[in-house]
């Protein structure tokens, strides 16, 4: 429930043009294989298969919101 009040607060403040976001660096290619791993075992018991595809050419460094990283406005 807390979650949720949160969400709605955070909502609010960025309609308002109030929220301010922390700025860091971090590896995207490793936070997606991160996430896969968390979801492989319940694929696999699903019969489902995952498979990632990374293209050479995409930076490694992206810069994000550790605290938001997992919303989506």
């Amino acid at each position: 429930m807390l979650t949720v009040i949160n969400e709605i607060l955070d909502f609010s403040k960025l309609e308002a043009g109030t929220i301010r976001n922390e700025t860091v660096a971090f590896d995207l290619e490793h936070l997606i294989c991160e996430s896969l791993g968390v979801v492989t075992a319940s694929a696999l018991e699903k019969n489902v298969q995952l498979h990632l595809s990374w293209q050479a050419a995409l930076p490694y460094a992206w810069l994000g919101d550790p605290a938001k990283s997992a919303r989506q406005w």
